[in-house]
């Protein structure tokens, strides 16, 4: 059953027989604990081809947005997947292509993705990303009966969600996560205290020269559904925290543009 081809029987219902092979599958995984199915890959191919998930997500309307089906794209398909592959391999997400094309072989990274070749490491990496998607799966529900309250104003809507200031190395997603987030990214509120205004006009928090700025927002946009992301580039790289020189001047910054009160607002 494992890796074999789905034999359709016309004029039968495709996803009726999916789910039927589905349920064999379940059957012997069960059975046999050495073939048991990774529960990324069954929650993908269940978001494929079981109707009552399409109900569950409200993709079953008239009417569907582009962002709504982007959406469940990515968190019911895509990052599911990326787990299975997490778990087969037996490394973490953030290095898994690395990992695979061997690329930079030997490295299996911790959250920072340095020095996480231990099977304890990587265990409670596995019982924390689980446990977040718990905590996802809570947030994802409470936000769709919210969304189903009438008669519920703009204004309440948007006093419910959760504000989350990252104060960090910055944020640089690739464009489809950018375009799939970009509503929950405050932009107008989001700074660089690394770069004085004069010679870096652009919004340079949208460039991360070292990955732990972007590794933590994405977590707080993958499993944080009703909250908002504040953005503030406070140093390059990490090896920055290490020069209390560039810790003053970066205050320094942070004091002259008069955001220590909007920050501190947000973060608490």
């Amino acid at each position: 059953m494992s890796g074999a081809s789905i034999k359709f029987q016309e004029p039968s219902n495709r996803c009726v027989d999916a789910l039927d092979y589905m349920d064999e599958w379940m059957g012997i995984s069960k059975a046999d604990r050495s073939r048991t199915i990774p529960s990324g890959a069954y929650q993908a191919i269940s978001a494929c081809v079981d109707p009552k998930e399409f109900r569950n997500n409200m993709l079953d309307k008239m009417s569907v947005t582009d962002f709504e089906i982007r959406k469940y794209i990515f968190e019911r398909i895509l990052y599911p997947l990326q787990e299975a592959l997490s778990t087969a391999y037996n490394i973490e997400t953030g290095t898994l292509h690395k990992e695979i094309s061997q690329i930079k072989a030997g490295v299996t990274g911790s959250f920072d993705h340095q020095d996480e070749k231990g099977k304890e490491k990587r265990d409670a990496a596995t019982a924390w990303r689980t446990h977040l998607n718990d905590v996802y799966d809570v947030f994802d529900k409470c936000e769709e009966r919210l969304n189903s309250c009438q008669g519920l104003s703009d204004a309440d809507k948007k006093a419910t969600r959760a504000k989350i200031a990252v104060l960090d190395t910055g944020l640089q997603l690739p464009d489809i996560l950018w375009e799939n987030y970009k509503e929950r990214i405050n932009v107008k509120q989001s700074e660089d205290f690394v770069h004085s205004k004069e010679s870096e006009p652009k919004p340079y928090w949208r460039v991360d020269n070292d990955g732990h700025g972007s590794r933590v927002g994405q977590i707080i946009l993958d499993f944080a559904p009703a909250a908002d992301l504040h953005v503030a580039k406070v140093f390059d790289t990490r090896a920055d925290l290490s020069n209390h020189d560039l810790v003053d001047e970066v205050h320094e910054r942070i004091v002259k543009v008069g955001s220590v009160e909007a920050l501190e607002e947000v973060a608490y």
